[in-house]
This record gives C-alpha cells, sequence and structure tokens, in this order.
C-alpha cells in the first residue's frame, strides 16, 4: 500500500506515483484519433496524446466524449494572469454554431452597469414592429434616463427615457442643464412628432447663422421642392426681402439663353443632304447677350455641327454617329447645343444633343435650338429660326437675302422613247447645283432606264449628273441618285436613254435645281 517513487526514494505521501527528474519527463501513449476512438471500455479520465487531426491531449470523460486538455491546439481561449482572450482568426457565436460576425449573440444579451441595467433584446421581445436593436432597462427608472450620453459635468446631452416630471409616457430630449425640467429651454420643451404637427414652441430658428432674426432665418440659398404657401397677409412684404439681392443664376442663364435662341446668326453654307444629315460650314454664332458668369466669358459663343463622334440622344430619340454630312435629324427631332454659361466661346461637340417628343423631357435653361423637321408630309428642316431647307437643299447665309431658297424646274417629256434617243433638255448661263431628279412614266407596263450628262461641249461624252434610273412607276415617279450635280456656268445638260418597254409610254423627267 506504499506509495512508488521512481528516482526518488521518498516518495510524496499524497501520490501514489511519484517521478522526478531534472532531464526527462513522462510519454504519455501517442496515437491517431482513429487509435483513440477505438480504445474499448475507455476508463474515465484516461490520458492520451492525439498525433493527427487537431493534436494535443485528450481525457476521456466517462461517458462518450474525448475532451481536449486546456493548452491544446484547438482550444482558442487563452489565459493569461487575470485576462482571457481568444484568438480565433474566425467568428465567435453565442447561441448560435454559425457565427456571422466576429462576436454573435443569438438572443438577449444583459450588461449589468451598477446603476441601472442595459438589456440588448432580439426583435421577439420588441413590441416595436421592425425594430432591430431595443435598448431598455430591466425595470422602469422613476425619473432616470433610459438611455443618455453625458459630459464629464453630468448636465445632460442626450437623453432618452422616461419624462422628467413622471407623467409616463416616452421622449426624446436634448439638454444643456442638469435641472431637466419643463422650464429647461431645450428640444424637451418643443415637440417633433412621429405623426401629426411638428413645432417648435418659442423661440427663432437659424440656418447657417447662430443669430436668427425671424421665426426662420435662412443664411444662404433655399431651394423649394413644393409648393409654398406665403399666406394672404402681406403686412411683412412691404419691410422685408424675399429674394436675394444678387441676380439669380439660374433666372439670368435662362434669360441669356433666350436672348440667344433669338440671336443665333452665320452658318456659312447650311446643308441639308437626301438623307437628312445637316451641317454648316462656318460657325453659328450667338453675341450680344453679355458677358461673364451669366454667358461665355470671351461675350460670344462658336457653335459648329459636328461632323463626328456620337451625339446623345435624348427624350427618347436614339444616339447618332455624327458623320462628314453632319448630324441627321428624323420627323420631329430637333437638334440643341448647351451653351457652356461662364464658359469659353469655343464649340463643343459634347455638347449636342438630339431631342424627340416621345418620352418625357424638360429642355433645360441653357440649351438653345438648331434645327428641327417638321414631320408632316413634305416636311422641312427649320434651321436657327431662320432658313427652311428640304432635304437636298443648301443656303448661303452670307448672300441669302430671304428666309428660303430660290428653285428652279426644267421638265422633259418623250412619247414613245426608244433605247437610242440623246435629247437636249437644257443650257445654262449660271452655275447651278441640281438638288433632284424625279421621272415618271405612263402607257401599259412601262419600264425605261436613263440617266442624264451634262458638260460645256455637247460634242463630248460628257459627265454624268444621275446615274442608271429604271422607271416603273406611273404614280408618284422614281428618284435619281445624283452623281455629278455641280454644274459649271455655259453648260449643257441632255438625257440618254438606255432602255425602253412598254406600251404607249410617255416618260417625263423633272429636274430641280438652284443658282450658285
Amino acid at each position: 500500500m506504499a506509495q512508488v517513487g521512481i528516482n526518488n526514494v521518498t516518495p510524496d505521501p499524497s501520490s501514489m506515483l511519484d517521478i522526478q527528474s531534472t532531464g526527462k519527463g513522462l510519454l504519455i501513449p501517442r496515437m491517431t484519433k482513429a487509435a483513440r476512438d477505438g480504445i474499448d471500455n475507455a476508463a474515465t479520465s484516461l490520458l492520451i496524446y492525439q498525433i493527427d487531426e487537431t493534436p494535443g491531449f485528450y481525457y476521456f470523460d466517462g461517458a462518450a466524449t474525448w475532451i481536449a486538455i486546456a493548452g491544446a491546439k484547438d482550444d482558442k481561449w487563452t489565459v493569461e494572469d487575470d485576462n482571457m482572450y481568444n484568438a480565433n482568426i474566425g467568428n465567435v457565436g453565442v447561441g448560435t454554431t454559425t457565427p456571422g460576425a466576429k462576436l454573435h449573440v443569438e438572443g438577449d444579451m444583459l450588461m449589468d452597469v451598477g446603476r441601472g441595467d442595459v438589456l440588448f433584446e432580439n426583435n421577439s421581445n420588441d413590441n416595436v414592429d421592425g425594430a432591430g436593436i431595443t435598448i431598455r432597462t430591466k425595470a422602469n427608472p422613476s425619473l432616470g434616463a433610459i438611455f443618455a450620453v453625458r459630459s464629464s459635468g453630468q448636465a445632460n446631452r442626450l437623453f432618452v427615457g422616461q419624462n422628467f416630471t413622471s407623467t409616463g409616457y416616452n421622449n426624446f430630449y436634448v439638454g444643456s442643464t442638469s435641472s431637466r425640467d419643463a422650464s429647461n429651454t431645450s428640444l424637451y420643451t418643443n415637440k417633433i412628432a412621429k405623426s401629426g404637427d411638428s413645432y417648435f414652441n418659442a423661440g427663432n430658428v437659424g440656418i447657417g447663422t447662430t443669430a436668427p432674426t425671424d421665426k426662420l432665418t435662412v443664411a444662404g440659398t433655399a431651394g423649394y421642392n413644393a409648393t409654398t404657401n406665403m399666406g394672404t397677409s402681406d403686412t411683412d412684404f412691404a419691410s422685408k426681402k424675399y429674394v436675394d439681392d444678387n441676380s439669380d443664376s439660374d433666372h439670368s442663364t435662362l434669360v441669356a439663353s433666350l436672348r440667344a435662341n433669338a440671336n443665333i446668326s452665320g452658318g456659312g453654307v447650311i446643308t441639308v443632304n437626301g438623307s437628312g444629315f445637316i451641317k454648316n460650314s462656318q460657325r453659328f454664332i450667338v453675341i450680344s447677350n453679355g458677358r461673364g458668369t451669366h454667358f461665355s466669358n470671351s461675350g460670344y459663343f462658336n457653335i459648329d455641327i459636328p461632323t463626328s463622334g456620337t451625339i446623345t440622344g435624348v427624350g427618347g430619340a436614339s444616339n447618332r454617329s455624327a458623320t462628314a454630312n453632319g448630324v441627321q435629324l428624323g420627323s420631329w427631332e430637333a437638334l440643341y447645343y448647351i451653351l457652356p454659361i461662364g464658359s469659353a466661346r469655343t464649340s463643343l461637340a459634347a455638347n449636342f444633343r438630339v431631342a424627340a417628343y416621345t418620352a418625357n423631357l424638360v429642355i433645360p435653361e441653357e440649351w438653345v435650338l438648331i434645327a428641327m423637321k417638321n414631320g408632316d408630309t413634305g416636311g422641312k428642316y427649320h434651321i436657327i429660326d431662320k432658313y427652311i431647307l428640304a432635304a437636298g437643299e443648301s443656303i448661303n447665309t452670307a448672300a441669302a437675302a430671304n428666309t428660303s431658297v430660290k428653285k428652279y424646274t426644267k421638265t422633259i417629256t418623250i412619247e414613245s422613247p426608244t433605247s437610242s434617243d440623246d435629247i437636249t433638255i437644257f443650257r445654262t448661263d449660271d452655275a447651278i447645283t441640281v438638288k433632284e431628279v424625279i421621272a415618271v412614266s405612263t402607257g401599259s407596263s412601262p419600264n425605261t432606264r436613263f440617266r442624264l450628262r451634262h458638260s460645256t461641249n455637247r460634242a463630248v461624252t460628257g459627265n454624268v449628273l444621275s446615274t442608271n434610273l429604271a422607271t416603273t412607276s406611273t404614280t408618284v415617279g422614281n428618284r435619281a441618285t445624283l452623281s455629278d450635280a455641280t454644274i459649271p456656268a455655259n453648260s449643257w445638260v441632255w438625257i440618254e436613254m438606255i432602255a425602253a418597254r412598254g406600251t404607249n409610254v410617255t416618260l417625263s423627267v423633272n429636274i430641280r435645281y438652284v443658282i450658285d
């Protein structure tokens, strides 16, 4: 029954085995987790050292579990003196096995802070629908705060809790003294309601000023997004100014834009080609609108319709690709230029917009109208509110005396045309530009093909004015594609028939042109 000593002739009476050594230790059996779990009828407190998975010392609890001894590698908690900390790089859960944050508490959390308990509740105990966090005391304080933020002098700065007069309803209080009564001139004596009327009982309110002189004094610019009711009395209007003395920026910009729309001029040769592309050969200019922050800092704006890049579409219009022919407009579309108010005179391609009417759009005050296409039958292009052009027309603004271009027409009618016809139409003394060639037939199943040529010498082959046109229409006619439509002065214009079929056919060719 005596104690056993190893390397010790006097084992301690309180031990059954007393091993002493200054250079060696006690080696506990080492095994894998699988081998550990395979021990039959493990005795309570049986000790082993596990070498795989989560290595460390484990003892059997006598029931069904092997318990890691503190200090094993899966023990995330460390105790040093009176402190304990967690070295886990993941999350810690209390009441949950799937923590979603560094500390995840599932359920209520209670902190006893001495003078009052603070209880963080989950939503199931909260009588306020939809509250995420509820802070309350375990028992209502008689006059104290449920939640308070104080300065070092103990004066209330933020208070949430029962009314200080113990009337029993909840309130929100921001104070500046420690009196905490109804006479305190603080937010507590006024009202901000969740529903119903909201008001301040006394004094003035200042925004941007610490010395308000009226019930509401705003130092700076005030914006209103709703209808403002100024009342029916004009008592104060005689003595007080409710509009700033300085010119309003938006108002001045609007006035500058209205003037700009009326004052756009220039453009050089303005051209609308057959596909509705508009361009100007020289700048449009807006001038005589002043100079400075509400207009150009150069005193004028240049506007050049872009010939490359993408033009943004608004109001239901699609984006457009500007080409060498300018910007294309469809029916009931408009081309705007955004005046860079307060900036340089340079024309900015990015400031052009194509606008339609099919989606809600308020045209801003700094946009000026450059061109618009009327979409009715025979729709024309209205340009800078001065010129009206059809597709395929142009105007030299430097020479134009009127708001429209004088157009001339020539028509030749050939009865029973043959494929060998070569007929002179007219001779021009002036340089002209052909804008349109339309041919129409009569008869049964007409199918004639022709082209127009021009030259100052009728004896030569000449220049192709229009490419081959097959004419089969007996109603609205067929439109030719123009090739070399700029004709010098003293030139002849003639028609060459290429093919002619049908019965009782008559071919009429109409030529529309302008004098350069």
